[in-house]
Order: C-alpha cells, then sequence, then structure tokens
C-alpha cells in the first residue's frame, strides 16, 4: 500500500526485494513500515528521518547508509553489511532490532578501540572472546579498510 503526500511518501508491508531496482534515491523520504529490502544493494541510502519500524533488511548492503534519526524499532538488519553505516545512538535505533553476532561483534570492538578508560576497554575486550575467531578476522579487515 502506498500513501503520500507532495513530500514524503508512505508504504506498509510492501516487499522491495521483489524490485531489485527500486532506490530510495528516488524517493529521498520515505516511511517504509514493516516493509521488506532483504538482499537489496542500498549503499550510501539516506533513510535519515525515516520510519522504518518493522521493516527487514537481512542480507543488505547498507555500507555508507545515513540512518540516522530512522525509527528501526523491531527491524531485522541481520546479515546486513553496516560497515560506515550511520546510526543515531537512542532507543529508536536499537530497540528490539535483530542484529547477527557479528554486527554485535563490530559494535563491541568499535567501542573497545574508543579512548576510555583501561578497565573498561578490558572489558570490552573480554567480550570479543565470546566470538569466533573468523568473526574477529572480518572486524579486524573491516577496520583496517582491508576489506571494506
Amino acid at each position: 500500500m502506498l500513501k503520500s503526500n507532495s513530500q514524503k511518501k508512505y508504504y506498509y508491508n510492501v516487499n522491495f526485494s521483489d524490485r531489485p531496482g527500486f532506490m530510495a534515491k528516488e524517493h529521498p523520504k520515505i516511511d517504509a513500515l514493516e516493509c521488506r529490502f532483504d538482499g537489496l544493494d542500498l549503499k550510501g541510502i539516506d533513510f535519515s528521518g525515516s520510519n522504518l519500524y518493522g521493516s527487514s533488511f537481512r542480507g543488505c548492503n547498507l555500507e555508507a547508509a545515513n540512518l540516522t534519526g530512522a525509527v528501526l524499532v523491531k527491524a531485522d538488519l541481520s546479515g546486513a553489511q553496516l560497515f560506515g553505516a550511520a546510526l543515531s545512538l537512542d532507543c529508536r535505533s536499537f530497540e528490539q532490532v535483530k542484529f547477527d553476532a557479528r554486527q554485535v561483534a563490530a559494535f563491541v570492538w568499535l567501542l573497545a578501540s574508543a579512548d576510555i578508560r583501561p578497565d573498561v576497554r578490558h572489558r570490552l575486550r573480554d567480550l570479543l572472546k565470546m566470538f569466533d575467531e573468523e568473526t574477529l578476522e572480518e572486524i579486524r579487515r573491516w577496520t583496517t579498510r582491508e576489506n571494506p
């Protein structure tokens, strides 16, 4: 279902995965509630301020995507490439969002690389021990830009 006004388009329960040519660049301001974008290449997309409640982005390329201010509550980002993606640090970006272990390890890795108290950094690095070596090696490549 599509509803629109002059500035914003609203989608509900639409399967964009069936439309590989869909690019939100053509629809710069959209709200897409409970929609499916699974497997699409959305590199560099600007979803800033969009309501993406309950939408699925499994396996998407969201590299360098702008998700700042977006409502991601109950979204599924598992398997998505998030390298260089921008997310707001608020509840709307993380509440009930599905992330996979690789993504969680990347978040912890990034936090552990910050200039923080040594005891906190040590605890974060201890958390990384729960992830397999293959996952950690992939994150090492991302952080050194060997394989963005």
